[in-house]
């Protein structure tokens, strides 16, 4: 029996995942592009009978390719076909069912759609006298010249363009009440009008989808008919819910504040579908409320504005904010092209790279089964965790602590046996306004990834602060320096504001101080980090504002100490900040340095941390 080793894509990647216009978009294009390669897995794992290499198909979400080892002697155009076929029919399978559950006919093209968006590649090597090691670097290396031959249509459709993707017609259609009684508006298709769909609050007033979007956004509805290790979700947490989930957790299911009124009175007001934007009165108006068919509360929206502003009221009262901002964090291990080929394994070991995919294999599968759960609510939801890489979305009073959790986790893969490196991985980090379009935040945390990756040797950390207003925030930092996590500083700095023992005052002093010592070059250069210590500790002091309470219930003594103490902590963290941005940010560290302090003003302005 010939032996072969055999590797498996599908895509498309990033414009699959990211045509979104809601969370549920994003994280059900998600779903079905890991289910879509681990059918093609399972159907290579009945054939080749042996269980793949790489990665664990009974992972909760897995990349969009697997390698599994052949000992055949049948025709591999056969084999490899059937198991590309399997995608398709399985998309259209989807898709079918979907139609037959909403009761909707099947519109012209739809199957061409669908057929003509997903790519799969796939190839065999032969193992041979070459060894494992060999042929899978020369797999890999087919592989990136067969995906730079791109696929493309020499006539594209004519019409009205799809809401999410922008790039095939739209062939569902959900009617506006101005749209005109027979016609649907501005199409220019000559086979005939989009399926209506009515009376299905997942798809707004105005919005066309085309096949592909359309089995993205309805696909919880046969959630039972995909075999999955996960069912997919079918309520994933808006962005506006992800920003408050933080007080959500608290409060959302207490009975009553103070007697008064509650979340769950609130929200009772309301029809099943609750939107966590409600709780913003931004969303009371009559224009929200007929865009997302409220039109039966138009009349009570005094009323619910009152109700609303009690329990902010209240819940303000108890030190906690109503923050309109939410964290994307995204993450990619360095260098895993090396790590996968055996690059950096000790020298001897291409005998042993099956046996260390394997291994690989293993911890990552775990790893990926660990952050999946862990970043769950009240932290915040996450929508894909593939090992290697991570996408989720973060509650901001859980942000810099779910960073640290992450990497020190990832720290914990061991491959000592194989190689004298550890793993590391390089972080993207948006904050964003719950308003802001998510392809718009989705692009931005790309960018800060790969920020990220620009410091020499990589391991780090990129965040972008996107403000309402359209200023941008934006640092880059290693993630510790012996011992010491430098998200961690920077959640002690924002916990001391937050919790008003400290103004920010010390924080815009100082950015007008050092960015008053730019050269001609427009550079800032530090002469004696000795005199910036010493300013931090004398502004940090300045800015000390103490707690009534604790003014209250503290003698004088008692009251000095504590304030020395506070203000002792507060300057360890920012004069360490700053010492390890001298040392180890090498582009821009003082610019870096402060913005890193905005960041963290920023955070403590909208978070208020438990006391």
């Amino acid at each position: 029996m010939s032996e072969y080793l055999f590797l498996f894509t599908v895509g498309p990647v990033q414009g699959f995942i990211s045509q979104a216009r809601k969370t549920q978009d994003l994280y059900a294009g998600s779903f079905l592009l890991s289910h879509l390669c681990r059918t093609a897995g399972r159907k290579a794992e009945t054939l080749a009978k042996t269980k793949t290499i790489f990665p664990r198909l009974d992972n909760p979400s897995i990349p969009n390719r697997f390698i599994i080892k052949f000992e055949t002697e049948d025709d591999l155009q056969k084999i490899g076909q059937e198991i590309e076929d399997t995608v398709y029919k399985e998309v259209i399978r989807i898709a079918k069912s979907i139609l037959l559950k909403m009761n909707l006919d099947k519109p012209y093209n739809f199957d061409d759609q669908l057929r003509n968006y997903f790519t799969a590649n796939w190839l065999f090597v032969p193992v041979g006298e070459k060894g494992y090691a060999d042929a899978y670097r020369e797999i890999e290396r087919v592989l990136g010249a067969m995906k730079n031959v791109r696929r493309f249509e020499q006539f594209p459709e004519q019409g009205r363009k799809c809401s999410l993707d922008g790039q095939n017609n739209a062939l569902f259609y959900k009617k506006r009440k101005a749209d005109p009684p027979k016609d649907i508006p501005n199409y220019i298709n000559i086979q005939g009008q989009p399926t209506e769909i009515s009376g299905d609050y997942s798809i707004q007033s105005g919005e066309g989808l085309s096949a592909v979007s359309f089995m993205k956004r309805f696909a919880v509805k046969v959630k039972n008919e995909i075999d999955s290790p996960e069912k997919i979700e079918s309520n994933f947490p808006s962005t506006a819910r992800v920003a408050l989930l933080h007080i959500l957790n608290k409060f959302e299911k207490t009975k009553d504040l103070n007697g008064k009124i509650s979340f769950m009175d609130y929200k009772s007001k309301f029809p099943d579908r609750f939107d966590e934007q409600l709780y913003f009165e931004e969303n009371l108006t009559p224009q929200y409320f007929q865009k997302h068919e409220y039109d039966c509360l138009k009349n009570a929206i005094p009323v619910l504005k009152g109700k609303l502003k009690m329990i902010r009221d209240l819940v303000e009262d108890k030190g906690y904010n109503f923050t309109k901002y939410y964290a994307l964090l995204m993450f990619d291990g360095d260098s895993m092209g090396e790590w996968v080929s055996g690059a950096r394994n000790k020298p001897g070991f291409d005998n042993r790279l099956n046996d260390f995919h394997t291994k690989l294999t293993e911890l990552m599968g775990k790893y990926a089964h660990d952050s999946h759960n862990y970043l769950q609510e009240p932290r915040g939801r996450t929508v894909y965790a593939g090992g290697d890489d991570f996408l989720g979305f973060v509650n901001l009073a859980h942000l810099f602590s779910t960073m640290v959790h992450l990497r020190d986790d990832f720290d914990k893969i061991d491959l000592s046996d194989y190689s004298g490196e550890k793993m590391t991985f390089s972080a993207g980090v948006v904050i964003a306004h719950y308003k802001t379009p998510l392809s718009e935040v989705l692009k931005w945390a790309r960018r800060m990834e790969k920020e990220a990756k620009q410091i020499d040797g990589k391991n780090a950390f990129a965040i972008a602060v996107l403000k309402h207003s359209g200023e941008i925030e934006q640092t880059v930092g290693v993630w510790r320096k012996d011992d010491q996590w430098i998200p961690e500083l920077l959640e002690g700095i924002a916990k001391r504001i937050s919790t008003d023992q400290f103004s920010n005052t010390f924080i815009q002093n100082l950015t007008r101080e050092l960015l008053g010592l730019k050269d001609e070059n427009h550079e800032i250069k530090i002469a004696d980090d000795k005199l910036i210590e010493c300013e931090i500790k004398r502004l940090v002091g300045r800015s000390w504002i103490g707690k009534s309470k604790e003014e209250e219930n503290k003698k004088n003594k008692e009251l000095e100490d504590h304030r020395k103490e506070q203000i002792e902590k507060m300057t360890g963290e920012v004069v360490l900040l700053f010492k390890l941005s001298q040392k180890n940010w090498k582009h821009r560290p003082v610019k870096n340095f402060l913005s890193a302090l905005h960041v963290a003003d920023f955070i403590s302005r909208e978070v208020r941390y438990d006391h």
